[in-house]
């Protein structure tokens, strides 16, 4: 049975409806078996949106998709919630799925109930080509320099 570990970075008491989320992954029976791994920040960081890490280990196009219609039905159901409660801007949910050899698959963001996910797929793959094309140079030029 494929495993989905739920890595967050802020206390999952502190997170609005949280367990519904997991309950909703949970909820997928025999097709997953769903873990929780807390891992809080050290030291201050400040971020406009509450981010999600998935591990799947299982990275087929149907676990991907499952997941990521979980992750947008919880998450549009809270950000409504938070729009109920008068809060204007509430905190977008990020979502970013990562394979069993720890690289990135997909990454999305909710940022309003009434406006579909945006897939930042993309924008994720553009900029880690850009962090290893800049690492590659640095090696160079380290290299040149010697």
């Amino acid at each position: 049975m494929p495993r989905v570990t739920v890595s967050v970075r802020e206390p999952v008491t502190g997170i609005e409806g949280f367990g519904e989320l997991v309950a909703g992954l949970r909820a997928l029976g025999d097709e997953f078996e769903v873990e929780v791994a807390e891992n809080p920040y050290e030291g201050y960081a400040v971020t406009w949106g509450q981010l999600f890490s998935l591990v799947v280990d299982e990275t087929s196009r149907h676990a991907l998709d499952v997941i990521e219609a979980v992750f947008v039905a919880w998450a549009v159901k809270v950000l409504r919630r938070g729009k109920g409660k008068g809060h204007v801007n509430p905190r977008p949910r990020f979502l970013t799925m990562y394979g069993p050899d720890g690289k990135p698959l997909k990454r999305i963001v909710v940022r309003d109930p009434d406006e579909p996910p945006e897939d930042q797929t993309e924008d994720m793959e553009r900029q880690a080509r850009m962090l290893e094309e800049a690492k590659r140079q640095a090696a160079e030029n380290i290299r040149s320099d010697s």
